[in-house]
């Protein structure tokens, strides 16, 4: 297997990409290096394009210049743990991203899934995890696609949306990397998320799941049953107790499909 690994820079300089980013990249490498991911080769390509969307569009051109098999994403705003690479290629999925947390409040995680609650259109936020399951739209911070899944979408496979919901100027309100997820389901593929490893976005601390969990314990403060029913849970094979009084019910997928 051969593996590109395509670092976005978009937006700041090589030289200003935070320390702790490299240092979390060179113990990645040099686990790659030491055989346990079963590569046959490996190399890292750069982008300082911007916007972001332009970056990776030139990362996957010359992923498919070429014979990489997949191609590992990762944004130099993140930390992450060595052995990221081979968790998310153990699970064999066409799509998968680690799980990271956007940098605003109420920093939840960057995985969504069609939601019976949802208003049309819209995504809800997945707020409870457990191990690798499917999602409709999520990140490229830390995501990893197989060769195949950007042979069939062809080109243009990330692109900021105009969200119609949003006035002018509205370009860049819907991220770049939503485009990709609905691009490679619409040529049949299966978008996931591994949950159980996390890669900590950069901000002036490492944002990851405990500035969420601050914000989620202030809202089962006043947990009902018909708010319990707004938190999307994945992955478990029972309820979710959050409080003595409620448990949250695992979503399940086949609820939201359309008819």
């Amino acid at each position: 297997m051969k593996l590109l690994v395509g670092v976005i820079v978009s937006g700041f300089p090589v030289k200003v990409v935070p320390v702790e980013f490299w240092k979390a990249y060179e113990q990645l490498a040099s686990r790659i290096r030491e055989g346990p991911c079963g590569l046959t080769y490996y190399e890292m390509k750069l982008s300082e394009s911007f916007p972001t969307d332009v970056a990776r569009n030139q990362i996957v051109r010359y992923m498919l210049s070429k014979d990489f098999d997949a191609l590992l994403f990762l944004d130099a705003d993140h930390v992450f743990d060595p052995t990221l690479f081979e968790r998310l290629a153990e699970h064999g999925k066409p799509v998968i991203t680690a799980r990271y947390h956007v940098k605003r409040p109420p920093f939840h995680a960057n995985a969504y899934i069609r939601h019976p609650l949802a208003p049309v259109g819209r995504y809800k936020t997945v707020h409870y995890g457990r191990g690798c399951f499917e999602i409709d739209r999520g990140g490229a911070g830390a995501l990893l696609i197989q060769r195949r899944v950007v042979e069939a979408i062809g080109e243009d496979w990330f692109r900021y949306q105009r969200n119609p919901n949003q006035g002018e100027p509205a370009d860049f309100s819907v991220s770049e990397d939503f485009w990709f997820y609905q691009r490679a389901q619409e040529e049949g593929f299966s978008c996931w998320v591994d949950w159980d490893t996390e890669a900590q976005h950069l901000a002036q601390v490492a944002i990851g799941r405990e500035q969420n969990d601050v914000y989620l314990r202030e809202l089962e403060k006043e947990l009902t049953p018909t708010l319990a029913q707004q938190l999307v849970v994945c992955g478990y094979d029972r309820p979710l107790q959050v409080t003595p009084e409620y448990a949250i019910e695992p979503f399940r997928r086949e609820l939201c499909q359309p008819a």
